[in-house]
């Protein structure tokens, strides 16, 4: 039995154009010297295996269910994996310039990736007017057209694609109605919605799933975000941990749930993934095809900032997955444990012991988490140790780490000529903020019924 890069390199060919990814991919770096160790792969299925069956462990977290598909689009902006050079070590490029800098949303810009935007007028990204309020937008077959086709993998990261779609689309409108130059008015829009992006992360995401005694990390990003931004913003990739990404950014699978309501008219709760391998495209969030008119996410179910009468809390970090992600049903029909996946990424990897990461890292581990053989099992069995909800001292330092690197020269300063939209947005505080001012003005899906996309102010977006 062996474990095949494919399992674990992302799907590349169809995120970006052709001929892109390989001459502009660039090296992982290491916080520990690969492993010397190679595992035996049954072990890792009986490892895996014990995942699934420790489902019982899936209660209620204290974080809401809505960031850990925030954390799969964090994730997304920051990697796409593809095979590395002779003598990289680990043997895998990053494709993303690794600076969280809404790549997967905003690709390379209206003039390398012109057919995500409209061809005249606004730049603003080009989205169906039919469906532009629920849906990204899609081809015929029903395949999205997105920078990152990954941001298509679930209903859910796929609504949190589209509103800061729409998001950029209600900045880029204004500033190009003010100057009308398409790639000054994009520039602007690009720049101003990612120091927002950058900023929610830090004060609202980091803040909630590391831990408190990582405050002054969190707090030193945040002041260093609201610096004025150099005289060059030319950045050079970043070269981000391969642990970061392998292991501790994967802390979310243990945070999905089986199943989510979307809205209150459509108060049944649907599974994340198929329960049977052929299944309509309707009965599940599996992504990857039109979503039905009643399936707008409603953000309060989501997060808790404004009410939390109805909120879905994700299950709490553990070293448990719900079943239905111990085998998901992939394109080509096969089902594979995600659990089983990152265990082989990282053996595949040579990620170091999670007692050799952590010497490195100078946090300390308990003995149990020192024998253990996986760095991703360890960083949700530390959390599970500390049962307050958060990452424990290991997951926390080695998410940190990550962003740092991806954070670094980034600045958040709101210019003194702002816009309305622009002085608008650097009041938003949170990542539902964020979300929300993207999706409105939006009406239920109800009221929209029957109206033509004219009538529908916001809605025709290309």
């Amino acid at each position: 039995m062996t474990f095949q890069a494919a399992g674990f390199l992302d799907r590349f060919d169809d995120a970006t154009p052709s001929g892109w990814l390989h001459p502009h991919a660039h090296p992982y770096r290491r916080i520990s010297p690969s492993s010397s160790h190679h595992p035996d792969p049954l072990e890792l299925v009986r490892l895996a295996t014990e995942m699934k069956s420790r489902a019982g462990l899936n209660d209620p977290g204290t974080i809401p269910a809505g960031y850990s598909y925030w954390a799969q689009f964090l994730a997304h902006d920051l990697t796409l994996s593809v095979p590395g050079a002779e003598g990289d070590d680990p043997r895998a490029r990053n494709a993303r310039s690794g600076q969280l800098d809404l790549e997967c949303l905003l690709g390379h810009g209206p003039r390398v990736d012109a057919h995500l935007y409209a061809a005249v007028g606004a730049p603003v990204l080009v989205l169906d007017e039919r469906h532009a309020e629920y849906d990204v937008p899609r081809r015929s077959d029903g395949t999205a057209i997105l920078a990152d086709a990954r941001n298509d993998d679930n209903v859910l990261v796929g609504q949190v694609h589209l509103a800061l779609a729409r998001a950029y689309n209600r900045l880029v409108r204004q500033m190009h109605s003010a100057d009308g130059n398409r790639l000054s008015s994009y520039a602007r829009a690009r720049r101003v919605l990612t120091a927002v992006y950058q900023r929610v992360t830090v004060i609202d995401f980091l803040a909630r799933i590391t831990r408190t005694a990582s405050a002054a990390q969190v707090e030193a990003l945040r002041v260093g975000l609201a610096k004025s931004p150099p005289a060059s913003s030319a950045r050079t990739p970043t070269a981000l941990p391969i642990e970061f990404i392998t292991s501790a950014m994967r802390f979310g699978h243990s945070m999905a749930r089986s199943e989510y309501t979307l809205n209150a008219d459509h108060a049944a709760p649907l599974p994340l993934f198929p329960r049977r391998t052929v299944s309509p495209a309707d009965t599940h969030l599996r992504g990857s095809s039109p979503l039905p008119r009643l399936w707008t996410v409603d953000w309060d179910r989501f997060f808790d900032d404004r009410s939390s009468a109805h909120c879905q809390m994700g299950h709490a970090i553990n070293a448990s997955i719900t079943p239905a992600m111990g085998k998901v049903a992939m394109g080509n029909g096969e089902k594979l444990s995600l659990a089983l996946m990152t265990l082989g990424a990282e053996a595949m990897f040579g990620i170091a012991a999670p007692k050799d990461v952590a010497a490195k890292l100078q946090v300390t581990i308990s003995p149990a988490l020192a024998k253990e053989p996986s760095l991703w099992r360890a960083v949700l069995l530390e959390a599970e140790e500390q049962a307050d909800g958060r990452l424990g001292a290991l997951g926390s330092a080695l998410v940190l780490q990550g962003f740092e690197s991806a954070l670094a020269g980034a600045s958040w300063a709101v210019e003194s000529d702002a816009s309305e939209p622009e002085a608008l947005l650097a009041a938003v505080e949170s990542v539902p903020a964020l979300l929300r001012w993207g999706s409105e003005p939006r009406t239920s899906p109800r009221t929209v019924r029957g109206e033509s996309p004219a009538a529908r102010e916001g809605h025709a977006e290309n």
